[in-house]
């Protein structure tokens, strides 16, 4: 995905797509101005306001760099774990298969989970937080707080 034409009101799945891969997303006056013109118009001029820039969103580079995951439950009711999973992927996230080698640990924001307190950790010491910080994050294409998505 290169191009997302979007003149929605809801963040949908294709809309966090396009932001994790750094996709331009555009209003719909993009098709009507390049068929009106006869060839494609430029892009930055048919960005949709609702969502970062293009440009800082390249300038930035993959949001999730660098970053280990893991997803701690298998029901997140908005996503499903295979397109969240993709998501932090595309953003630059790397999934771990153990909760002992992740920076976060993903859960669904409903249920209290002990992981933190399982001995399978180690020593390491990592976020406990909502999906929605993921999905959160991919919108404003900035890394926002953990503290109001802490579980």
């Amino acid at each position: 995905m290169t191009h997302l034409v979007y003149d929605g009101k809801n963040r949908t799945i294709k809309v966090l797509y396009a932001l994790a891969k750094r996709a331009w997303i555009l209003d719909k006056s993009f098709i009507f101005e390049s068929l009106e013109f006869g060839d494609w118009v430029p892009e930055k001029d048919h960005e949709n306001s609702q969502f970062p820039e293009k440009k800082l969103r390249d300038a930035c580079g993959p949001l999730f760099k660098d970053m280990r995951f893991f997803l701690n439950s298998k029901d997140y009711k908005t996503i499903t774990p295979q397109q969240l999973s993709m998501l932090i992927r595309l953003s630059g996230g790397k999934m771990t298969e153990s909760a002992k080698d992740a920076d976060i640990i993903i859960e669904n924001g409903e249920e209290k989970s002990n992981i933190l307190n399982s001995k399978e950790l180690g020593g390491n010491k990592p976020h406990l937080i909502s999906h929605k910080w993921v999905l959160d994050s991919l919108t404003k294409y900035s890394k926002i707080s953990y503290s109001e998505y802490a579980i």
